[in-house]
This record gives C-alpha cells, structure tokens and sequence, in this order.
C-alpha cells in the first residue's frame, strides 16, 4: 500500500516489484499518469518489469489512453470498481504473462547477416533483451547466410542488402 505516487516511487526505487500496481488517477502530489510516467521514464522499469492498472473516476478519454499506451499501461478502469471489473483485468493480466513466458522461453534460432559489425552487434542486442533463450548466429555475407542457412535452418533471418561477395537479394533466392 502506497498513500501516493511518492510512496510507489520510492518502493519501486528500492526494488520492489509486484504482479500488478493499480495506480488512482486522482492522487495527492501528483496525479496517476504522471506518476506512472516517472515509473517508466525516469526509472526506466518497462512494462515486462512492472505492470500496472490505473484506476480512474471518469470515462477514458482519448488523452487518458493514449497517455495509457505511451506509458505501458495494461489497462485502465472506471470507478467504482466491482469484483467482476478487477477479476477481469487481473485475468488479462495473466493471460499476458503466460504469453510472455511462453515465448521468452522457446528457444529460437535467429541469423543475423550484416557485414557492418556495429549494426551486427547492436541487432544481436536488441535480439537479446527481446528474447534472452534465442540462440543467434551471425554471417558477414550472403555466402555464408546460405551456408549457416543450411546447416543450422534458423526460425528468422535478418538479412543486409548491401552486402559483398553475395547481396541480400542474392542469398535470399538461394535459400528460398
């Protein structure tokens, strides 16, 4: 329990996650939106670390959502809340996470063919906060992207156009 967006901040600053946070819009300090986006840009906990639920007394408006998806916000209600509301919105919530869990966990194997080793290792960590148990190769050439094609058949290519001895275009015909 937090009386106010302070409050939250400073236990979500001490490293305190929880399933879910329901945020009231309306709130002393600050209001519900502004705290979330402090939660979000200043602390940089994204959606995966933290969700949240904000709780508001009038009807969504269009700002009110699009302020909602700008900040990672799973959901938003109207007040007052019943037990069928919440019982819902906590059933999304787990939906979601299964979803999540279940892709974080498969294990897939991912190509990326780029001869500019900066983009190389700047898409290999993307790649890697994005799905931690892929497996990922790399290849400087189209060449060697139909080579590790046939030998290893990743899920996904990521393939460079402009690349030398075999372009993109080239070794995406020859795989397919």
């Amino acid at each position: 329990l937090a009386t106010n967006g302070i409050e939250l901040l400073q236990q979500l600053t001490d490293g305190k996650r929880y399933d879910v946070v329901l945020v009231d819009y309306q709130m002393p300090f600050m209001d519900g939106l502004q705290c979330i986006e402090k939660i979000r840009q200043d602390l940089r906990i994204t959606r995966q670390q933290q969700e949240i639920i904000l709780l508001n007394n009038v009807a969504n408006t269009e700002e009110v959502l699009q302020q909602c998806k700008a900040y990672g916000v799973g959901q938003s209600l109207t007040k007052p809340l019943h037990a069928q509301k919440i019982y819902q919105a906590l059933g999304k919530l787990v939906e979601i996470q299964e979803k999540r869990k279940n892709t974080s966990q498969e294990t897939r194997k991912i190509l990326i063919v780029e001869d500019n080793e900066i983009n190389a290792i700047l898409t290999q960590s993307i790649l890697e906060r994005i799905m931690p148990n892929a497996i990922i190769k790399e290849a400087l050439n189209g060449v060697e992207a139909v080579k590790e094609y046939e030998t290893e058949a990743p899920d996904l290519i990521l393939m460079d156009i402009q690349m030398p001895v075999m372009n993109g275009h080239e070794a995406c015909r020859a795989i397919r």
